[in-house]
């Protein structure tokens, strides 16, 4: 071997000693900005960040670059948590400035997307601490695939499965959303079959995020969702805000992305499904808290009563439609009239139904006819432009009694 080689083996061989040293020290200055406090600590009047810059100036670059990509040294305990610096940065709640430093220092960002032990990205571990806008800003503007936010930590968890969790700010959900161009991770299952609305309705989370996770769901589906135990999101939030930490304005969103204008986006059957989908949903699902259920139940007579009023309008609607076939066929008929020459109604009725079966080369099936009549009498478009005008008394009167 030349002596440059030998050279160049060495200076690897130091290098990576002194990368290893570094990444242990760093870890001890994180682990001891914790136990102090990270905003209570000005040691010899120095901040974190400071304590970090004089630490990392005691090492080449190189060594830097090294120790961002180095976990600690794998025990035959279970303490290895497999964590990099960028890992405990967050953990700890790291100033942005040592978070720049860090991926500054990791050239092809590949930090980002190492898991640790239980499958958190650094970002996930951002994502649990509050007010942490900045950093986890940082984090995706280095991902520039934005892939971290569609990946899964142990627990099924991602990154906005996280956020929810521990109650991140509304700017985070936002920030969050807005980098997933397809809304896709609004729609997955974490923890409990759960989706990011179930997590922030148990972790009792702000009207406004709530709002903002309906307002990034346009179909407005996520409300509709059970979780493994067939729990709904409203059913969630009632049950686990049902003193005062209820928040009335998220049940005022919760409950309008269930009804409202619904029936505009998805037409007249396929809403009444989903009308009878929410009933089997809030209904089937045991529930021991009689507080609760009470709540339940009472959105239920609400459901009840607006499938009612839709079914009862559906039904003038078809009838109409019905009698006017028969009169653009046989003319006026009266039920009193004593003329024989006058067809009855059922005469009318079944001679409409045979000279519509000829016309429409159908059997003369009286139950085919019906739906004919339903489906031309305009019902599917007349509905939905009448419902929207009661459906806010629904949730008027369900503010009144659940409040």
């Amino acid at each position: 071997m030349s002596s440059a080689a030998t050279t160049d083996a060495d200076n690897a061989v130091v290098n990576q000693a002194l990368s290893r040293e570094l990444r242990d020290e760093l870890e001890l200055l994180f682990e001891k900005a914790r136990s102090v406090g990270l905003f209570e600590w000005h040691d010899e009047d120095q901040t974190l960040e400071e304590k970090f810059l004089m630490l990392v100036s005691r090492f080449p670059e190189e060594a830097l670059q090294g120790a961002v990509l180095l976990t600690a040294q794998e025990k035959p305990d279970s303490s290895f948590s497999g964590r990099l610096p960028i890992h405990l940065a967050c953990d700890n709640s790291a100033p942005i400035g040592v978070i720049r430093w860090l991926l500054d220092s990791d050239k092809d960002k590949t930090s980002i997307l190492k898991p640790d032990k239980w499958g958190d990205l650094p970002i996930h571990t951002a994502c649990s601490r509050r007010e942490f806008l900045e950093v986890i800003k940082l984090l995706l503007e280095c991902d520039a695939k934005k892939t971290s936010i569609y990946i899964k930590d142990e627990a099924g968890s991602l990154p906005i499965h996280m956020a929810c969790r521990y109650n991140a700010g509304e700017d985070v959900i936002r920030l969050l959303l807005e980098s997933d161009t397809k809304k896709t991770s609004l729609y997955e299952a974490g923890v409990y079959g759960q989706l990011p609305i179930h997590v922030a309705c148990r972790g009792g989370a702000s009207a406004q995020v709530i709002q903002s996770l309906l307002a990034y769901d346009e179909p407005k589906t996520t409300v509709l969702e059970e979780d493994n135990v067939g729990r709904l999101p409203i059913h969630i939030y009632l049950l686990t805000n049902r003193a005062q930490r209820r928040d009335m304005d998220t049940v005022r969103y919760l409950l309008e992305g269930m009804f409202c204008r619904r029936i505009e986006r998805i037409g007249l059957e396929n809403w009444k499904q989903t009308m009878y989908q929410l009933l089997s949903s809030l209904t089937k699902s045991y529930e021991r808290d009689f507080v609760t259920r009470e709540r339940l139940d009472s959105i239920c007579v609400e459901i009840r009563a607006l499938l009612h009023r839709v079914l009862l309008l559906e039904l003038v609607v078809w009838k109409t439609s019905c009698v006017r076939g028969m009169k653009e066929n046989h003319g006026h008929y009266n039920d009193d009239d004593d003329d024989n020459d006058t067809p009855s109604p059922a005469t009318s009725l079944q001679q409409t139904i045979e000279e519509w079966a000829v016309k429409t080369n159908q059997t003369c099936d009286p139950s085919e006819f019906k739906q004919e009549m339903l489906h031309l009498s305009g019902a599917d478009q007349i509905i939905p432009h009448v419902l929207p005008f009661v459906e806010d008394e629904a949730i008027v009167k369900l503010m009144t009694e659940l409040n």
